[in-house]
């Protein structure tokens, strides 16, 4: 059996790690051989990655490697492939864990107040303090890591006064 890989990517999933077909030719619509990948063709949330027939392997054979990641992984040898040929696969990108985050209750704050704290991935969080936590006491919660941000496809603009028509305009975008 193939195992399946689902890469992820903010819009949506993809189903992967089909190896290469011997012509060079797609399968299931995931482009074959590395020196043929582009990256604009690389499925969202993977990375190829190149294999070698072992000297002992035949097409159609289950194989087990490790991917960059050190994760282990399975595939089949695609047809037309003999020992010491290479062919490509697409592993998923791993995406970080949640995290599990100390914090101590800051002095005046009481049960049922809400404490805002620089996560560990330096961003903002916020968190209700539990019943029976005291100034000082420490209750843990989970840090997830930030999401992609999400760029609108247009921006609204108020063009200064002192600009007319042609002029460049300079604008910044916090992310």
């Amino acid at each position: 059996l193939l195992a399946a890989v689902r890469c992820e990517s903010a819009g949506g999933s993809t189903e992967s790690m089909m190896p290469a077909q011997a012509d060079g030719s797609y399968r299931d619509g995931q482009p074959a051989g590395a020196a043929s990948i582009d990256a604009g063709l690389v499925p969202p949330g993977c990375i190829p990655l190149t294999l070698k027939v072992a000297e002992d392997a035949k097409p159609g054979q289950q194989v087990w490697f490790t991917s960059p990641h050190g994760q282990q992984m399975q595939t089949l040898i695609p047809e037309g492939k003999a020992p010491g040929d290479e062919f490509t696969v697409f592993v998923p990108i791993p995406q970080p864990q949640q995290v599990k985050v100390k914090v101590t209750v800051p002095e005046g704050v009481t049960p049922g107040e809400t404490i805002i704290f620089r996560g560990p991935f330096g961003y903002d969080m916020q968190a209700v303090v539990p019943e029976n936590i005291a100034c000082g006491d420490a209750f843990y919660v989970l840090a997830a890591p930030p999401q992609q941000p999400q760029l609108p496809s247009s921006y609204t603009l108020t063009v200064p006064c002192d600009k007319k028509a042609g002029d460049e305009i300079i604008f910044e975008i916090e992310i």
